[in-house]
Parts: structure tokens; sequence; C-alpha cells
């Protein structure tokens, strides 16, 4: 007497849905390097910019405060290491407000720098850093 087993094993339906499953889960993943790809590159020169914009805020807060000009830089290059950044460095008279009452101060200046690059055509600047510069005691004459 012989017995006779059952055969189990896949159809080749199932075989194909499979494979079709897969294919669109590896399609939708491929999909996605190009974006992640952008994105690290877009965060690595944000790192880089936000870097480069504390050490020019750094630079211009350690100069003496009368040697800094109203418009200290118009239009910077960080040549040669990073030749697509740009920035701009402002100098503007410190101003603040308590109640309805602006106050004008002689003393304090805001120092504003802004770096630029093109990842965004320049339109508007990737990082920008505001610092206020005390110049009590650096005044001519004093």
């Amino acid at each position: 007497m012989t017995k006779y087993r059952k055969s189990r094993a896949f159809t080749l339906v199932e075989i194909m849905l499979s494979v079709v499953i897969f294919t669109i889960g590896i399609i939708a993943i491929m999909s996605l390097f190009p974006l992640s790809l952008r994105d690290v590159a877009r965060a690595r020169v944000m790192t880089q910019a936000a870097f480069l914009c504390q050490a020019k805020t750094e630079e211009y807060l350690g100069k003496p405060g009368d040697t800094v000009p109203d418009y200290v830089n118009s239009n910077g290059t960080f040549e040669p290491e990073f030749p697509d950044f740009t920035y701009v460095v402002r100098k503007y008279p410190y101003s603040g407000t308590q109640g309805s009452t602006t106050y004008d101060s002689q003393a304090l200046w805001e120092i504003h720098v802004s770096v630029f690059h093109t990842i965004n055509n320049r339109q508007s600047p990737l990082v920008e850093h505001f610092a206020l510069k005390g110049c009590i005691g650096e005044q001519k004459g004093f």
C-alpha cells in the first residue's frame, strides 16, 4: 500500500503576485533616495552657513566699536574655502522700547550678519545672526 502525499507548493499566480508587490515596494523606496540625497546636501550647506555666520559675527564683535563703520560690508565673500557663500554685515544704532517710550542708545550697536548661498539663488539669507555690541569705554576721548 502506498500513501499519496498531497503536494504543498506555491502556485504561479501567488509567485507573480508576490513579485509585483515586492517590485512596487522597491520602486517606492528607490524613489526616496534622490530626495534624501538632496536633503542631506541642503543640511550640509545650512550647517556650513551657520558656522560661517557665527564666525563672521564673532569677528565683528571682536573689533573695537569705533572702528566698525556703519555699513560694514555689503557684498563679502568667504574666498577661497567657501566660494559659494557670501555675506552681508550691517551695523545699526540700538534703540529699545519700553512701553510707549523709545530709548536710543549711543553706546550700543546692533550687528546683523546674513549669509547667502547659491542653493536658494541668493534670494534670501540661509542664516542670520543678530548681536548687540557695547561701545562703552571704547569711545574716543574717554
